[in-house]
């Protein structure tokens, strides 16, 4: 003889599934392996979508941040050679102060390459911020 199956208990748990779902099915009413949760429970790691770009190489975002920043500095200082009076000079520093601070908030990871291309361009900015306050 077969063995009798577990008797199943229609006391209230205070579980009620999800609105919309059915007992034992995700929420689209296909079956599901697992609990059924509702959608306040929030997800310990958040789902890997197909659409998700991919992670970029270490460095990357450092380095396109470097690059615009080098091409920044040297608008400046195209501007600047054509501009002599004070107030341009004045309004160059400025722009150089505040690039010099977007420089330094570039995290390099502590990659080497990255690290020397970031002191290069402060030094050549440095350099630049002299000559103006000299001429």
């Amino acid at each position: 003889p077969a063995p009798a199956p577990a008797p199943v208990s229609t006391a209230p748990t205070g579980l009620a599934p999800p609105a919309g779902s059915h007992a034992g099915r995700g929420p689209l009413g296909s079956a599901s392996s697992g609990p059924v949760s509702s959608p306040s429970t929030p997800s310990l790691a958040p789902a890997a979508s197909v659409f998700d770009p991919p992670m970029p190489p270490q460095g990357a975002a450092a380095a396109a941040a470097l690059a615009a920043c080098r091409s920044e500095a040297m608008a400046i200082e195209a501007r600047t050679t054509v501009e002599s009076d004070q107030q341009a000079r004045r309004a160059a520093d400025e722009a150089i102060t505040r690039l010099m601070q977007r420089i330094d908030a570039i995290d390099t990871q502590g990659i080497p390459e990255l690290r020397t291309q970031r002191r290069e361009l402060i030094q050549h900015l440095h350099a630049l911020s002299d000559s103006l306050r000299v001429a």
